[in-house]
């Protein structure tokens, strides 16, 4: 990855704001439990997206990654092999994003309460544009986890391309692009956020990080039985080793990789072509902080 790497200084404290908040939300209790969570460094994750945020929006980006985690977590058992629970469990969060901001649902699991909190705070800001695309992509993001159940019940073996597109909107990207927006208290310009160039980075971004997590993922998910990896799905739609799996996948996220870097050299000439105003396009590359991590101007960084 030939993009400097930076870390928020706040993470270790980041880190016990957010375990408090996922007490507080019902997604961790027991000893065991949060210690396990601690060894994942749910915080440096946060840390290094959002390296220069202040801090409650730190900890949103924190509590982002917990949530993530724990919903996701969830599908890698015999719950991800029922379609009509993982309709169920869904449906709770879809009516949450298409309701007012704040709303809470009597009763509602964990998940559901700790995304409630989460989709008001995510909202704080920013425009009924955007909402209407946060909204898009949560319910994109949430029926996929349907057809990756339909998938795992029903023992099917998606060739690649259907994969990657399957796994576009299984993948947390699309939400976690939006959230972006929000953490980094900027919102890009519609004619920018709609343009091919961007599009195309958002696009190989997307998958370069799928992919990079299902190589890092592979043991887990072929412990489980799910298919739903690129290595595995390669193995089986070329017939070949493990290795060669591997190393076409390696090949698939170096070219994503060069494929954003490319892109994002030919972001002045958008900038020009599209004369858009210094802060517009402060809101789609480079973050402006001052010495004590507030945010200065409008911006957003990959």
């Amino acid at each position: 990855m030939p993009i400097p790497s930076q870390r928020h200084p706040e993470a270790a404290a980041a880190l016990e704001r957010h375990i408090a908040w996922m007490h507080r939300t019902g997604l961790l209790a027991g000893e065991t439990t949060v210690a396990r969570y601690r060894s994942w460094h749910p915080e440096d994750v946060a840390a290094r997206w959002f390296h220069a945020c202040g801090s409650p929006d730190l900890d949103l980006g924190c509590n982002f990654v917990g949530w993530f985690c724990t919903f996701d977590d969830q599908f890698d058992g015999t719950l991800g092999r029922d379609p009509q629970t993982v309709l169920a469990h869904i449906e709770t969060l879809r009516e949450l994003v298409h309701s007012a901001p704040g709303t809470t649902l009597r009763g509602a699991p964990p998940v559901a309460v700790a995304f409630a909190d989460l989709w008001a705070r995510e909202q704080e800001g920013m425009s009924p544009a955007w909402r209407s695309r946060a909204v898009r992509h949560w319910d994109q993001y949430l029926q996929a986890q349907v057809q990756e159940a339909v998938h795992r019940r029903d023992a099917v073996w998606p060739g690649v391309e259907e994969y990657l597109q399957l796994r576009y909107t299984s993948g947390f990207m699309p939400p976690l692009w939006d959230a972006v927006e929000r953490i980094w208290r900027c919102e890009v310009p519609a004619a920018a956020y709609d343009s091919p160039l961007l599009r195309t980075m958002r696009d190989a971004a997307n998958q370069n990080i799928n992919i990079v997590n299902d190589v890092y993922s592979l043991a887990k998910e072929e412990a489980h039985g799910d298919r739903h990896n690129l290595v595995l799905v390669l193995e089986r739609q070329e017939a070949c080793s493990r290795a060669d799996a591997l190393r076409t996948a390696y090949g698939m996220i170096n070219d994503w990789m060069q494929e954003f870097l490319t892109s994002e050299a030919q972001l002045p000439l958008l900038y020009d072509t599209l004369a858009m105003p210094a802060p517009a396009r402060a809101s789609v590359s480079t973050p402006a902080v001052d010495r004590d991590l507030h945010v200065r101007d409008a911006v957003c960084r990959r």
